[in-house]
């Protein structure tokens, strides 16, 4: 990648360290190497403010493909690449992109640019804010793709397509992709995918490749229905209908559980996990810091007029002995009649309640980070194998479809080595193209190259499939 100044410019250049940067009047610039942590973006022509951040990037045209194969050469090309300044997007001007009423597949534009060593084997997303400027552009026309300059790999994101959206509103493209164990050299393309010959014309800015943006926030999950404990009924007497619901706030539970007695007493106190769904505890520890460790949890209304009738507490230590430790207790409230139920453990009025609870469990953090755009994706590898295998020797998977850390090695000696830590998820599919059964047929995988660590091991009356 080339930067252009004019030669009365030349006064305002300076060497820092291995870099060349340009006194631009906003501050240095760096003309070459990869981006600092400051700039926070590996495209220093993110944005089209003069002409001489259009000309950076570069058009290309291959052979008609819905993928770039390089993003790189070719010639008469039918699109054109510009600096618009009629209300851009942002700043003092945008890219403008412009196909005309020809079949335009193949052809696109590109920028190289260059990751720092600590990128490897990392995700990193692309941000691209996008608008429709003129003509009938559809969803898929347009798509967006990372090359592998130094292994020819055409890296796919978790999002390619440039969405078909309001021609007075601004879309924002927004993907990640995992970056090589080892090279840092990398070139985004756009690339017209479709074959069709309407003219269409899109406007962008802001193109960003760095660190996915992350925020810090309550995870709250959408209400869901789930079953009570069984406990429920020795609680708050004979049933005659429930609704139960409960999601995730933060650290917390909250449950709405909704039920019609036919009057049957139930018990004053009961254990959390009565309201709780499966497999989830009550987070005591945020109860059992103060010398008097009593806590309201919830309240009961009553459906057909009283309203707000009694509460829930819940108690690690109580000096009063009024309330039962570490259980739920109904406390105070008052029936139909007036009567005032201090510790109230019953339902004696045929009627229809609510309870509405919310407490902390236990491993549950109260803030997650989130991450703006698609999936976190790691290691992904695979292979295919045509040919046909002589027992007790490694099946030389040899037809690559994706490896996204070339971790795999061809060859008499086939073997994947994992380049980053974490646990792998192996799938094999065997298929016999001779034998209708393949009794005491193995498929193994070695680790560490040993034939004593198996962690796949053997199978038996295998029924296949021929081919």
């Amino acid at each position: 990648m080339s930067t252009k100044i004019k030669i009365e410019q030349l006064e305002k250049l300076r060497k820092n360290q291995n870099d060349l940067e340009w006194d631009s009047g906003a501050g240095w610039v760096r003309l070459n190497g990869a981006a600092s942590s400051e700039e926070q973006n590996y495209l220093q022509d993110a944005s089209a403010h003069t002409t001489a951040n259009v000309e950076n990037w570069l058009k290309y045209k291959e052979a008609d493909s819905v993928k770039p194969v390089s993003g790189q050469g070719g010639s008469d090309l039918a699109i054109t690449w510009e600096q618009n300044t009629d209300t851009p997007i942002s700043g003092a001007g945008d890219f403008l992109l412009s196909k005309d009423g020809t079949n335009c597949q193949g052809q696109g534009v590109s920028y190289d640019f260059q990751i720092q060593p600590r990128h490897n084997a990392r995700i990193l997303q692309i941000s691209v804010d996008y608008k429709i400027h003129s003509g009938n552009y559809q969803t898929g026309d347009l798509t967006c793709y990372i090359i592998d300059p130094t292994s020819t790999e055409v890296i796919e994101p978790s999002t390619v397509t440039f969405e078909a959206i309001d021609g007075r509103l601004t879309g924002r493209l927004l993907a990640t992709f995992q970056t090589h164990v080892e090279n840092l050299d990398y070139r985004l393309c756009f690339h017209i995918a479709t074959n069709t010959t309407d003219s269409w014309a899109l406007r962008f800015n802001n193109i960003r490749v760095w660190e996915p943006e992350q925020s810090v926030g309550a995870i709250v999950t959408d209400w869901q229905d789930y079953t009570p404990s069984n406990e429920l009924s020795s609680v708050i007497g004979s049933l005659s209908r429930q609704i139960s619901k409960f999601r995730r706030v933060g650290s917390n539970i909250e449950i709405r559980y909704e039920f019609a007695s036919n009057g049957t007493d139930g018990t004053t106190a009961f254990p959390p996990s009565t309201f709780l769904p499966p497999g989830l505890s009550i987070s005591t520890e945020h109860y059992s810091l103060m010398d008097y460790d009593r806590k309201k949890i919830g309240e009961i209304y009553e459906g057909s007029a009283q309203g707000l009738v009694g509460y829930i507490y819940f108690s690690r230590k109580d000096p009063s002995n009024e309330l039962d430790i570490d259980k739920f207790n109904f406390v105070g409230g008052y029936n139909s009649s007036g009567a005032n139920f201090e510790y109230w453990g019953n339902f004696s009025d045929v009627g229809r309640y609510s309870l509405m609870m919310s407490f902390p469990i236990q491993g549950w953090g109260s803030t997650v980070t989130t991450v703006q755009g698609d999936s976190q994706r790691t290691v992904v590898a695979r292979y295919t194998h045509p040919q046909a295998t002589s027992s007790n020797a490694p099946i030389n998977f040899n037809n690559k479809i994706i490896d996204t850390h070339n971790a795999v090695t061809t060859g008499a000696n086939w073997k994947f080595g994992a380049p980053v830590s974490g646990e792998y998820l192996v799938n094999t599919i065997f298929a016999d193209g001779t034998l209708s059964n393949a009794n005491g047929r193995s498929l193994m995988v070695y680790r560490n190259g040993s034939n004593t660590d198996v962690i796949i091991g053997v199978f038996d009356n295998i029924t296949v499939k021929n081919g």
